[in-house]
């Protein structure tokens, strides 16, 4: 199960894994009442492009918009949006190298995070604004130029549901230049 969320009394998880003896991954979507016995509901996402790590938020009306990671050459995650009961999912390929997926809602934008691959051998750490079907770049975060950075997460804040606190790892040193953390 990757990053379960609590929403109107109920637990959701979209969980991966290789369901039912099947040799390719699959990414599932799991209800739960008490955030200990799960139950699956059905598949969101199949195939040999691997999919498995997944990062959603709840628009208020109760709808969902969901990052998910691919293991395939391109590396190119799917940006799902489905209404309740989340059995009818939309998937748009986004045209970007990313793994270790966040997503937030901020009002009706739709905010993502990764691990961006630059190039294949150069990895930051990337925030975007989703603008219609697209990708836009907002920020890189002091993360390069290895590989080993990832896993933004996200949680909002109470006094202001527009405003954030981000977290990340890197094993990198930030320049003396890059803004200063309190």
């Amino acid at each position: 199960f990757w990053r379960p969320r609590w929403y109107r009394g109920r637990f959701y998880c979209a969980a991966y894994g290789e369901f039912a003896g099947n040799a390719r991954s699959a990414v599932v979507w799991f209800e739960s009442d008490d955030g200990v016995a799960w139950r699956r509901q059905h598949v969101v996402h199949a195939g040999e492009d691997q999919p498995n790590e997944c990062s959603f938020d709840f628009y208020p009306d109760g709808g969902i918009a969901m990052l998910m990671r691919r293991e395939h050459a391109s590396r190119k995650p799917l940006l799902l949006r489905a209404q309740p009961p989340y059995r009818a999912w939309r998937k748009t390929e986004l045209d970007l190298p990313l793994a270790g997926p966040a997503l937030w809602l901020a009002g009706d934008e739709i905010w993502i995070s990764g691990r961006w691959f630059v190039t294949p051998a150069t990895t930051h750490v990337g925030v975007f604004r989703i603008a219609g079907e697209r990708a836009e770049l907002q920020l890189v975060l002091p993360s390069g130029p290895g590989f080993d950075c990832s896993y933004m997460g996200v949680a909002r804040r109470p006094d202001n549901r527009r405003r954030f606190s981000l977290s990340y790892y890197s094993g990198h040193t930030a320049s003396g230049d890059d803004p200063a953390v309190d």
